[in-house]
């Protein structure tokens, strides 16, 4: 018998036991009931001594095994049926009995030993939306992933698999490492949806001196608030622990870095390197979809050395959600005349900081979409204006279809529109975010023939897949080498751990501006997509001399890149380590005391000088050259020895 037929079997014989476990008392209590009933008919009493002689007789069948023949019953009809309930009855409660002993103490006891065997699986907290999208992401990367899910209510829909262990426990009442093996797991997903529930077992975790030498931690936050803090706070002192490497992980975030890696706007029309725009996007809708997306643009960098992305927000409401924003990342609202808030260097040119800040240019329009296209905002009369990519994000799964179609449709009757490049031939993109995906509508052949294609896009799997499928660690432990001198891997697998949540998103998003940096130099979209993100293949002769002729506006560009990173994480400048010296009792030389204030005080002296010292130049060269050293190495889509 096959593993598969084995599963099967045991998964109905689980449906039944779960039936009992769940209908037994009742099914027993109709019983008695009926027993009752048929007792009181039978005896020959009056009545007010039949009623609890009846009831009781009933009960008996259960404990006594009451036998019909040790009474007087003269109705053949009611004997026999007094027969079958005196079978009936201690059969449904024995079962019951059985069945409720099995799933309270024998299964979750076999599932634990079953979880024991366990190594290097993965743990999945809460196996809900996002649990079960992870899930289903782990299981077609790997067939052979063990999965543990730790779901709090027991309910039929959800069931065993062979790669997959359900335990039924409320993970704040247990200890991860005695019910789901954690000391030897490799990978823990904190996804409960209340974000301080997933902080206080991150705390238990990293006070448990017991648990997992190297363990990823992906923690789940609901607020772009805390994501904030925790991307401050974390990074500098809180659930610092040398064998846990915590991935902040918004859902949406985590999403929308998947889309600008996945659907970059680069990678659909080529990057103008003159001008003052090197591309144009848009985002339609106010949702926590269409803001995560505005901060991946102004978090990401830049597209040209020249040139900003131009990022058209549309919809109303708009403004209050940019305010809303504004107010966490002030970054977004930076003005060359509050020039003393950002940096004590007063000299810098008003050319130069606009160049820098805000790390995008975004137009907001607080207006319908219809209206937008009607007054000229999208679509204008070059077509250079027209948006590469559109992001429908509104919270309504129809009203993203609906409207998509109406961008669609009110696009193409533009005189503009002839001429571009249609969807068939890899055009221009509008994507539809939502939480499911039902009606197809991308997959429509008639719709090809449009110079914007559409293409549905679900939240839970672009969560899960962009994690699952993440390369970004690999190639940012390859940089973060540079920084520090690295060659051996084990040095740098070592240092990646000790390393706080800051600097690692820095390298980050690093590994997913190589692809931006590629596609600046000429290399085709689809080689760029397999090389960064897929980890296939590797860069041909021609392409390495097109990063080459490209070199220098790529060391301006990962310049710019670091800095909107800072810039969004809230480093702004402040005062010079130097004027804290006095107050601080170290031993430390200068230059290490600069650093450890760089973290604390969100000082970093770099983020506004227009010429760096040599020192940082040089690091910034050495990473363009990683870079094409990366994208010469050969893949074959296997994680980098």
């Amino acid at each position: 018998m096959s593993t598969s037929d084995k599963l099967s079997i045991w998964v109905k014989v689980k449906k039944v036991i779960e039936l009992i476990d769940r209908y037994g008392v009742g099914v027993v209590g109709i019983l008695i009931l009926f027993a009752t009933a048929l007792w009181f008919f039978g005896l020959d009493e009056p009545w007010e001594q039949k009623i609890p002689k009846a009831f009781f007789f009933s009960l008996q069948f259960i404990v006594l095994n009451k036998s019909v023949d040790d009474e007087c019953i003269d109705d053949q009809k009611i004997r026999f049926l007094l027969y079958l309930s005196q079978f009936a009855i201690p059969l449904f409660a024995s079962s019951t009995l059985i069945a409720n002993l099995f799933n309270e103490r024998i299964h979750p006891f076999l599932k634990r030993k079953t979880v024991n065997s366990y190594q290097g699986h993965h743990i999945i907290v809460s196996y809900g939306a996002f649990g079960k999208a992870l899930e289903e992401a782990l299981k077609k990367k790997n067939v052979n992933n063990k999965i543990v899910a730790i779901e709090k209510q027991s309910t039929s829909e959800l069931d065993d698999q062979s790669n997959l262990t359900i335990i039924y426990y409320d993970a704040m009442q247990i200890d991860l490492a005695t019910e789901a093996n954690l000391n030897v797991a490799s990978t823990l997903y904190l996804m409960l949806p209340d974000e301080r529930d997933n902080l206080s077992l991150l705390k238990k975790i990293k006070n448990n001196t017991a648990s997992n030498t190297k363990l990823n931690v992906y923690l789940r936050t609901q607020s772009f608030a805390m994501h904030h803090l925790l991307m401050d706070w974390v990074s500098i002192t809180a659930f610092k622990h040398d064998g846990l490497d915590v991935h902040v992980s918004n859902p949406y975030a985590v999403a929308a870095r998947g889309i600008v890696n996945r659907y970059s706007p680069d990678l659909y029309v080529p990057t103008d390197r003159t001008g003052p725009v090197s591309q144009v996007v848009m985002i339609i809708g106010v949702s926590e979809m269409a803001k995560a997306l505005v901060l991946r643009f102004a978090r990401i960098g830049i597209y040209s050395p020249k040139g900003k992305l131009r990022l058209i927000w549309v919809g109303e409401g708009v403004t209050n959600a940019l305010n809303e924003l504004k107010s966490l990342y002030p970054a977004l609202d930076a003005r060359y005349g509050d020039l003393k808030q950002w940096s004590s260097i007063q000299n810098v040119s008003r050319e130069y900081f606009d160049s820098v800040l805000p790390p995008v240019m975004i137009v907001p329009k607080d207006q319908t979409t219809e209206q937008a296209i009607c007054n000229g905002t999208i679509a204008g009369t070059d077509r250079v204006s027209w948006p590469s990519a559109i992001y429908v994000c509104h919270d309504s799964d129809i009203r993203n279809l609906a409207e998509a179609r109406t961008i669609q449709s009110s696009l193409c009757v533009k005189p503009e529109a002839v001429g571009l490049e249609t969807w068939g031939k890899n055009g221009r993109l509008i994507l539809a975010i939502q939480n499911e995906s039902e009606l197809e509508i991308d997959h429509n052949q008639a719709l090809l023939a449009f110079p914007y294609g559409i293409k549905e896009q679900c939240i839970d799997a672009l969560f899960a897949k962009t994690v699952v499928d993440d390369r970004a660690d690999e190639l940012a432990k390859e940089y973060h080498a540079v920084y520090s001198n690295f060659h051996k891997k084990k040095d740098i697998d070592d240092e990646w751990f000790r390393m706080s949540m800051l600097w690692k998103e820095s390298n980050r998003d690093l590994s997913d501006h190589l692809a931006i940096k590629a596609r600046y130099a000429g290399i085709n979209p689809e080689t760029v997509r397999k090389l960064v993100f897929d980890g296939i293949d590797s860069i041909s002769s021609t392409d390495e001399a097109r990063m080459m002729a490209a070199f220098n506006d790529l060391i301006l560009m990962e310049e710019r890149r670091y800095r909107a990173f800072m810039f969004m994480n809230d480093f702004r400048y402040g005062a010079h380590a130097s004027e804290y010296r006095d107050r601080v009792v170290t031993t430390l030389a200068l230059n290490i005391l600069e650093k450890e204030i760089d973290q604390c005080l969100r000082v970093n002296k770099t983020l506004l000088e227009e010429e760096l010292p040599d020192v940082e130049r040089q690091k910034d060269d050495n990473i363009v050259r990683k870079s094409i050293l990366l994208l010469k190495k050969r893949h074959d889509g296997l994680p980098m020895q």
